[in-house]
């Protein structure tokens, strides 16, 4: 973050297994680091979950909002505009398409304010947690066609409109990424930090489109040298992680940048146990084979050692948990 060159964009991504503790890295430590090398009043972190929703569409118009969000004023009256003709050229009627605003709406405010829910992680330790209803009132759905009217007829927007007119529907969704850096590459050069992307469960993205080639064929909207939204938006840094190592192009992520995360250390897992309780030193050593020091598997063994002494009332032996992961 702090080598970033103005004006350019870099990627880190982190990979392993289910469990090793990717989600708390992005959501915990890593933005509470950036909270404290930023001015802590600044929001320049977004995150999406590709486990919840694979949709390209919804993730575009999800970001746009949490850029938004971030950094008043801003807006993406192309973007809306593509992506309002393409979903009433689809045949959505207009409450379908209010339906489907109200519906994201919920969907960022849990991405902004609830995602200690889902992962049990406190939202006092997000930078990102200080967005209320009444600031976002106005911002979620589609702008005015007053509003849009005159940003869309002048210079560069008029050309842009233009060519989304001569598009059908379905070639608009095509191109939505387009659209979209289109309108953020403007609001992204004005920020004088970095902005932050964070993608997370991103192998849920490509297991759900496809396999092999046909699944980092599937992503190019994202990476391709062409039409890639990454190559697009100056002044990001992209943390992306998944459980397989990313399959981009080289010259986008250098190997170095792509970082394995693997398991707890015995010395770690040694005081993991003892602050719940276990301090044999035998069953530690045991169990941290057995579930590879993955933070995950350590968690489900402590719960069957608790039940455990509620069933058998006996001294616990490491055969107890099993034979294998």
């Amino acid at each position: 973050y702090n080598q970033m060159e103005p004006g350019c964009y870099d990627i880190i991504n982190y990979y392993g297994i289910g469990g090793i503790g990717k989600t708390s890295l992005l959501v915990t430590k890593l933005q509470r680091e950036i909270r404290n090398k930023v001015d802590s009043k600044s929001d320049i972190c977004a995150y999406y979950n590709f486990e919840k929703n694979q949709q390209k569409s919804d993730f575009l118009f999800i970001l746009s909002r949490q850029i938004m969000l971030r950094n008043k004023g801003s807006k993406f009256p192309v973007f809306d505009y593509a992506f309002e003709k393409w979903m009433r050229e689809t045949g959505k009627s207009q409450e379908e398409i209010n339906s489907y605003i109200a519906g994201k709406e919920n969907e960022i405010f849990s991405i902004e304010g609830l995602i200690d829910k889902a992962g049990a992680i406190a939202s006092d330790v997000l930078p990102f947690m200080n967005i209320t209803t009444t600031m976002a009132k106005g911002v979620i759905g589609f702008l005015e066609k007053s509003t849009h009217r005159n940003e869309l007829a002048s210079g560069e927007n008029a050309r842009i409109v233009y060519e989304i007119n001569c598009l059908q529907g379905v070639e608009i969704e095509t191109r939505l990424e387009k659209f979209f850096a289109h309108d953020a590459k403007k609001i992204l050069r004005e920020i004088k930090t970095p902005f932050v992307i964070m993608l997370d469960g991103y192998e849920a993205l490509v297991n759900k489109l496809g396999q092999g080639d046909k699944a980092r064929a599937e992503d190019n909207w994202l990476h391709e040298p062409k039409i890639g939204l990454v190559r697009k938006l100056p002044n990001v840094l992209w943390v992306v992680a998944g459980r397989e190592k990313l399959h981009w192009e080289e010259d986008i992520l250098p190997n170095e940048q792509t970082h394995l995360m693997g398991q707890i250390s015995l010395e770690d897992a040694k005081l993991y146990f003892h602050k719940i309780g276990i301090f044999d030193e035998k069953m530690i050593a045991g169990l941290h084979k057995l579930t590879s020091g993955t933070p995950v598997y350590m968690d489900w063994c402590y719960k069957q050692y608790i039940q455990l002494q509620r069933e058998k009332g006996y001294e616990i032996k490491l055969e107890d948990f099993g034979s294998n992961t």
